[in-house]
């Protein structure tokens, strides 16, 4: 460890100021007794979140290493308690808060971490990308000390408020069409924090461009050292395209072949392992009753934002189907009980999404893009309602453009409720 430049960060972090921040939904209890893991996909905002805790603190009390500063690359696992030593010489006190930011850079960090958390002396909270924080190292090592709460970029709560846009409890129809305008610039280009500052639109797009080669080299390829970088850019490229949509690693398989590509499908399983590691995507299963036709069966994707799908930014439909998703994952984040599957019968009548707790399954939701009753596709309603006499489920939920309603369909009743008011509720 250089002694030296590690005391010039320590003190450049006290006498620095923090950038504003927008303030993020995600709220958690800090305790001695567990390590709190912010895990996400790049560029989702881990790190102005840890500004935002830094906020309501003494800042004298805080220890806060970026280790993607380069004035810590020299740190290996063994300096952690001599940092904190440091930290006492400097400002008199010893830290309360251990942040650790993108800790994964220093070789062996769990242990450095674990060296911290024997102490009992702080309240430890790690950022970092996904497939570090949850691989094996830190179930070892970390094993029930440990607690991972999921941050993804901004919600459509959080998008208001980057643009200052307050909504107000009674809405005009005139306040109602700017706050579904707002959610359509939210749909098509995403919640990316750098991305909604950006006031140019071709400025947004280069950087979600950049966004997806980042999440294709640094996540996937030099992390895992792929020796074919071009079937990682290929399925990528594959599963973003298909967002929203089932997609089926045999089929890809096939696609490959017909072309003379020589891969095999367990290396393919690996590769679609390591991007959903990234969180850069999810990937949803069918519903069955059965562990093994819920494997077996293809699964449906969805991506972290819907910035990366901005070439197809036109399709409405399947990018409100996303942006519920994500709205799902946060509440999933904060209810784990909550399971989230898709469900289609064998004469393919699908419905988007099934919750389950337990052995019960709580909810169905479709989402459609239609903008009032006449643009409804029927379709949609009957397979909810098959769904539900299959699933025993009575709360059925349609999430649509514009289209408000509560209807009594025989013995059940449907919420027929617009996206924005979901998002917002």
């Amino acid at each position: 460890m250089n002694g030296v430049e590690v005391k010039d960060y320590l003190i450049d972090f006290q006498k620095g100021s923090l950038p504003e921040v927008v303030k993020r939904e995600l709220e958690f209890n800090a305790k001695i007794t567990l390590i709190n893991t912010i895990i996400g996909p790049r560029r989702a905002g881990k790190t102005y979140f840890l500004y935002q805790l830094i906020r309501g603190l003494d800042k004298s009390i805080v220890l806060y290493l970026n280790f993607e500063d380069t004035r810590l690359s020299t740190i290996n696992f063994k300096d952690f308690l001599n940092i904190v030593s440091l930290h006492v010489e400097l400002f008199g006190k010893e830290p309360e808060y251990a942040l650790l930011d993108e800790p994964q850079n220093i070789d062996s960090w769990e242990r450095g971490v674990r060296s911290l958390f024997d102490k009992r002396k702080f309240k430890i909270i790690l950022t970092g990308s996904s497939s570090k924080l949850l691989s094996e190292e830190i179930a070892t090592q970390l094993r029930g000390r440990a607690i991972k709460h999921l941050l993804l970029p901004y919600s459509f709560k959080e998008y208001l408020k980057s643009q200052s846009f307050k909504v107000p409890s009674l809405l005009t129809s005139t306040e109602t069409a700017g706050l579904r305008n707002q959610l359509n610039n939210y749909l098509s280009l995403g919640g990316y924090p750098e991305v909604v500052k950006s006031d140019n639109v071709n400025e947004k797009l280069k950087i979600l461009e950049s966004y997806k080669e980042l999440i294709i080299y640094k996540d996937v390829i030099e992390r895992h050292e792929i020796r074919a970088p071009f079937l990682v850019k290929f399925l990528i490229d594959s599963l973003i395209t298909s967002f929203a949509k089932e997609f089926s690693v045999n089929s890809f398989f096939n696609t490959l072949k017909s072309r003379g590509v020589k891969v095999s499908k367990k290396s393919l399983y690996t590769y679609l392992g390591f991007i959903e590691d990234s969180l850069s995507i999810f990937l949803l299963e069918r519903f069955s009753p059965k562990l093994k036709e819920r494997r077996l069966a293809p699964k449906k994707v969805y991506l972290c934002d819907n910035g990366l799908a901005y070439r197809q930014r036109e399709e409405l439909g399947r990018l409100m189907e996303n942006a519920v998703l994500l709205e799902l994952k946060r509440l999933q984040d904060k209810y784990p009980l909550t399971e989230l599957y898709y469900w289609k019968d064998y004469q393919l009548r699908e419905v988007d999404f099934v919750l389950k707790e337990g052995r019960r399954v709580t909810q169905l939701i479709q989402v459609t893009n239609a903008e009032d009753k006449i643009n409804l596709n029927d379709r949609e309603v009957v397979n909810l309602l098959t769904a539900s006499k299959e699933l025993k489920c009575n709360q059925l939920t349609v999430i649509t453009w514009n289209y408000e309603h509560i209807e009594k369909i025989g013995t059940k009743r449907v919420a027929f409720i617009p996206l924005w008011k979901w998002l917002l509720e």
